[in-house]
């Protein structure tokens, strides 16, 4: 029996049990998207990629963490917004010493 993983309940549900396919699921629906965001934020592709890199693997990481009750999508985005401000204030700490 396939899921339907485009609901925000049975993905997170999924996740949080370990189903890899709900994580293709997640990396072939937002990879992209994440990408192009990050892009925006940055200027820069490689960059753009290591963040939603970084993002996805802690999203692996710590699936048992992840809660039911919020838009994950909007999580996403947040999570790669959060991974840029930190990825700009370890360059300029680095460029100031």
């Amino acid at each position: 029996m396939e899921m339907d993983f485009s609901d925000n309940f049975i993905l997170v549900e999924a996740l949080r049990n370990g189903n890899e396919h709900a994580y293709s699921f997640l990396m072939d629906t937002y990879h992209h998207q994440l990408c192009v965001y990050a892009y925006g934020l940055t200027r820069d592709y490689d960059q753009a990629e290591d963040i939603v890199q970084n993002v996805l693997v802690r999203i692996w990481r710590k699936r048992h963490n992840l809660k039911t009750d919020f838009s994950f999508k909007s999580y996403l985005y947040r999570s790669v917004y959060n991974e840029f401000i930190d990825h700009y204030r370890k360059q300029k700490k680095s460029l100031n010493t």
